[in-house]
């Protein structure tokens, strides 16, 4: 059987990047142009399985072996390394003080993470400090947002979202990063669209209608679902749908107050990087791949209206490769879940770029403000 380094160079090899409409860049030749690196910014986002969750119940496929936080944990630590973007999204992120956070460190990454509440697993944005410097961090628990109109018993799930902002050292431009991973059983609906509202709400509240923002997460919803629809082309909930499927497990009034809070917003627009950028109207055919269930449930999503950034690329997702699997995890694959990259451009009209010399300099004196402590759980 292949190792996972034997089949990430043939993905290396034979899939690469989609670059334009005209073919394939693979991922070294992208490496050869530093110029062009300077004036791209790549975004991964990935859940990662925490080690709490991999029970052999839930993955009795999975030899035990492969399930073993010691065997998994170096797999992702060498696909973080492969992948090698400049800002990483993951979510299901555990053991995160005795492991993860020294060796991503040591490939170049400041990491921010917040816990969920009660739990010892979150989520974590790192990007790479040579170049990004970041300005500031915002941790929503939304239980502690659910409108007191609210059954809130009924919404709170312990699950929260990340939103750093960064300013990148070339270009001096800013970037909004915002990580979540939403609740995850599917009969609940209303949980998620709800969590959606909240984060859309700070967004919306806190930035302009043009900001380089980028949604990343496990949002455990399908294309087609209330909650993606409603992301990327405002579409409201419908409520009959939902009424139908889940009348016995949420109140009518609570659906409604959902309905209300998403038609009185305003909200800033969101696309998702895959569908956008491939113009087929469809999303990866999965992102989560196990023996009973196989679909998309990760997204990395981007503000359209944005002025200084533009989607160049995105990373092909291997399906032919995953389809020879049983189910994930595997020996080769270390989570049920598959990371999925896109890859920004810098619009620099109207920017005045920083020359090199200076970059360094800069960099040089703002190394020791970049080693910040990670982000502790926050009650906001």
């Amino acid at each position: 059987m292949q190792t996972l380094f034997q089949i990430v160079g043939k993905i290396k090899s034979l899939l690469g990047f989609n670059r334009g409409r005209k073919g394939i860049q693979k991922m070294d030749n992208i490496n050869k142009n530093n110029q062009q690196l300077s004036n791209q910014i790549s975004i991964t986002s990935y859940n990662i399985l925490a080690d709490l969750y991999t029970d052999p119940w839930y993955f009795p496929y999975c030899p035990k072996q492969y399930l073993n936080f010691d065997y998994r944990k170096w797999k992702i630590v060498e696909e973080i390394k492969l992948i090698n973007s400049d800002i990483v999204c993951l979510q299901e992120a555990d053991h995160i003080e005795d492991f993860y956070y020294q060796q991503f460190q040591d490939l170049g990454y400041q990491i921010q993470y917040a816990l969920k509440p009660y739990r010892a697993e979150g989520i974590l944005v790192m990007f790479k400090k040579d170049k990004f410097k970041m300005i500031s961090e915002h941790v929503i628990n939304f239980d502690n947002e659910i409108p007191d109109t609210f059954n809130k018993a009924n919404y709170q799930r312990n699950n929260n979202a990340l939103i750093i902002q960064l300013k990148h050292l070339i270009s001096d431009l800013n970037i909004v990063i915002a990580n979540t991973h939403l609740f995850w059983n599917p009969q609940n609906e209303e949980v998620k669209l709800l969590q959606t509202a909240q984060i859309l709400q700070h967004l919306t509240k806190n930035y302009k209608q043009d900001e380089n923002i980028i949604l990343c997460g496990d949002f455990n919803s399908m294309p087609t679902s209330n909650v993606i629809k409603y992301i990327t082309d405002k579409k409201e909930p419908h409520l009959s749908r939902v009424e139908k499927q889940f009348a016995k497990y949420v109140l009518i009034k609570d659906m409604m107050a959902i309905h209300n809070m998403f038609s009185e917003m305003n909200l800033i627009d969101l696309k998702s990087s895959y569908d956008d950028y491939l113009k087929t109207g469809k999303h990866p055919e999965f992102t989560n791949y196990t023996q009973n269930f196989k679909g998309t449930l990760d997204y990395i999503l981007f503000n359209p209206n944005m002025k200084q950034f533009q989607l160049s690329e995105v990373r092909e997702i291997p399906i032919d490769l995953i389809k020879k699997q049983k189910g994930l995890p595997s020996q080769d694959y270390p989570s049920d879940h598959l990371p999925i990259t896109a890859i920004f451009s810098i619009n620099q009209d109207g920017q005045d770029q920083k020359q090199n010399s200076e970059y360094i300099n800069d960099q040089n004196q703002d190394d020791n403000n970049n080693n910040l402590p990670p982000t502790q759980e926050k009650q906001v």
